[in-house]
């Protein structure tokens, strides 16, 4: 978190790398992601919107209509990507 409370890129990335290291791909640290970057993006529908969507769609493991981890892992990856490049 920023000095006002506000979400840092830094905060954001470092969520992101402990989901796709594998050190926490919990339901709880997909949550964190997607609200970080909610409170981060708000009402954004690019890069950032399509990952909220696919982290609100997770389960570990996956099921009927869910997204699993190799799925989140792709979705992450390419977000931290684009984050990383729009913002340099």
């Amino acid at each position: 978190m920023g000095e006002n409370g506000e979400v840092t890129l830094a905060a954001i990335v470092a969520l992101i790398d402990t989901f796709v290291s594998g050190d926490d791909r919990s339901l709880a640290q997909a949550q964190a992601i997607e609200v970080a970057l909610d409170d981060a993006h708000p009402g954004d529908e690019s890069v950032v919107g399509d990952a909220v969507i696919a982290l609100a769609s997770y389960a570990p493991g996956g099921g009927e209509f869910l997204y699993d981890e190799t799925h989140i892992v792709g979705v992450l990856s390419r977000l931290k990507r684009w984050l990383l490049d729009t913002r340099s």
